[in-house]
């Protein structure tokens, strides 16, 4: 059976190759031709591990996949066999993927007579085929991956305003205590138009998922939104939520050279503008509202008014000129149930779970158990179901806690034992009955 968590990732794995590719169709290209421009490219994917996508036809499949079921048909399907081939013998198979380790670089026909000349095999006519079709299902190297003469690496445009969203995070201080910070910026692709900025301490998860949502409830949902390689933007729970709100997810790589100049240049240029007179200034308020305010004070009224030099206009002028409708929610309330996921946690024996790095505070009589909480994202506050109620978790306290007083257990009260008989209790007790009754009388008889 295939392990819950593995098969989550490899999903969202492959959510990202889909949206790479359905972003791309959106700027005009063909099905085919985005296709032609992943194959045989090197794919981050969470930790930093390099992939290799998948060849076109595989690309092809996932894709289909996706437009009839949604993300649900992205989730790998068990396989009836797990063994990598019927017709190789294990120890041909074994000798295979060592010698794969070893020299990489090694052709299947000279492994085949090396495994003939060590008596594996018996046989130099085994299928070629065969024994490739077996490595790659092993993941091993079979070809060198070779860059097409003339890759098409032009940088390009999308036509409409909210079909491609750029973010990327800038570090900064600010205040007279130089506190560090960072700033999340949503940039439109076609437009130019800076949709929304917000300050948090660090580059997380949540931090993103506010900005998501905060474009969304403002904007529309956008087509595709394209991030760098910032942990925060690459987690589990940042792919899953984009997933679910049906947001192409892609994650910056070498394909995107474009997708960077563009961010990169607006940073420079809110560093010259903005950003750099922070550090230092004791006028200048280092909470994360009023350092947000400023930023989107600046990128609104600022930024977006004055001329772009790609555009001949200023980027209002471009977003009032495009008719592409947005796509505003129609359900507020069902948009925000996307952000929130369940999760199951072990309950200490002094009664704390840990999620996201907090230790938080459960009710009485759970010590020890395997409890499911509901994690909000969007509100970064955790809930579990208590005797029927939706409870709110807090994180311990633990100053508190020390200054508490606990209940003494000789005050407890404890409850009245149940007497026990037996037969043998009964037949002891008619033979060998007390002489005195319970008032301490002696009766006759």
């Amino acid at each position: 059976m295939l392990n819950p968590t593995k098969a989550k990732r490899i999903s969202l794995l492959r959510y990202q190759v889909v949206s790479h590719i359905l972003s791309r169709m959106e700027c005009g290209i063909s099905r085919s031709a985005a296709i032609a421009e992943i194959v045989d490219s090197p794919f981050i994917d969470f930790d930093s591990n390099i992939k290799v996508i998948p060849k076109a036809r595989t690309a092809h499949r996932w894709i289909n996949d996706y437009l009839a079921n949604g993300f649900e048909g992205l989730v790998p399907k068990e396989r009836r066999s797990v063994k990598p081939s019927l017709r190789l013998t294990s120890e041909f198979i074994e000798f295979l993927k060592k010698k794969k380790e070893e020299d990489s670089d090694a052709s299947i026909p000279s492994i085949i007579k090396e495994a003939v000349a060590r008596k594996i095999s018996t046989s130099e006519n085994l299928s070629r085929t065969t024994v490739w079709r077996t490595a790659r299902k092993l993941n091993l190297r079979v070809l060198k991956v070779r860059k097409k003469a003339g890759h098409d690496k032009r940088r390009f445009q999308y036509l409409h305003r909210m079909q491609m969203i750029l973010c990327d995070g800038k570090l900064f201080r600010a205040g007279a205590k130089k506190r560090r910070r960072v700033v999340l910026t949503f940039i439109d692709d076609s437009t130019r138009k800076i949709l929304l900025a917000i300050v948090g301490k660090t580059e997380t998860t949540r931090l993103f998922i506010r900005g998501v949502h905060k474009l969304i409830l403002s904007y529309g949902l956008p087509n595709s939104l394209f991030v760098d390689r910032g942990s925060g933007f690459i987690s589990h729970d940042a792919v899953s939520v984009l997933a679910r709100l049906g947001i192409h997810f892609i994650h910056g790589t070498a394909n995107y050279p474009e997708g960077h100049g563009k961010i990169e240049r607006f940073n420079r240029t809110q560093w010259a503008d903005l950003l750099r007179t922070f550090s230092g200034d004791p006028g200048v308020d280092s909470s994360l509202d009023s350092l947000t305010s400023r930023c989107n004070h600046y990128t609104g009224n600022v930024y977006n008014n004055e001329t772009h030099s790609s555009l001949g206009m200023s980027p209002n002028q471009k977003w009032d000129m495009d008719t592409m409708p947005l796509r505003i929610p129609n359900d507020f309330t069902a948009l925000e149930r996307h952000f929130i996921f369940t999760r199951k946690r072990k309950v200490s024996r002094d009664n704390v779970i840990k999620n996201n790095g907090t230790n938080l505070e459960m009710p009485n009589g759970y010590a020890g158990k395997i409890v499911v909480i509901e994690d909000d994202l969007l509100h970064n506050t955790q809930y579990f179901i208590h005797d029927g109620k939706r409870t709110i978790l807090n994180e311990v306290d633990l100053v508190a806690n020390a200054k508490d007083k606990r209940l003494s257990r000789a005050l407890e009260e404890e409850p009245a034992p149940v007497l026990k008989t037996t037969a043998a209790r009964v037949l002891y007790d008619s033979e060998f009955a007390p002489i005195v009754d319970a008032g301490g009388n002696c009766p006759e008889k």
